[in-house]
């Protein structure tokens, strides 16, 4: 199975990763528009992307171990859903999922 599939199915996780991080992250800049304190601006921006930061640490370990990836982002997705019931939560949780199925997939692949 090498080829252009397989190629997909290896990079689409990682740059969808990539790119659901940092789509995370400009959701965090709305501490500028409080019209805090430099002080409030950097925590509120610190406890904003502590998702963000292990996010970005679970994909660099899951750039090679593809099953820590599935697991996780998959999990984050779940919990996502438990913790925040709104309906905002399909932006979030849905992306992280299909990021993990991606992960999934990348994995089993690669066994077989």
């Amino acid at each position: 199975m090498k080829g252009w599939i397989y190629s997909w199915i290896f990079w689409a996780p990682r740059v969808l990763a990539i790119l659901f991080i940092l789509f995370l992250l400009s959701m965090s800049l709305d501490v500028f528009s409080l019209g805090a304190t430099f002080w409030q601006v950097v925590s509120g921006l610190f406890i904003h992307n502590i998702p963000m930061i292990l996010l970005t640490i679970i994909l660099v370990i899951s750039w090679k171990r593809e099953l820590i990836g599935a697991v996780s982002f998959t999990l984050f997705s779940i919990s996502y859903m438990i913790l925040y019931s709104s309906r905002m939560y399909i932006i979030v949780a849905i992306p992280a999922f299909v990021i993990g199925v991606l992960f999934f997939a990348d994995w089993y692949i690669k066994r077989k």
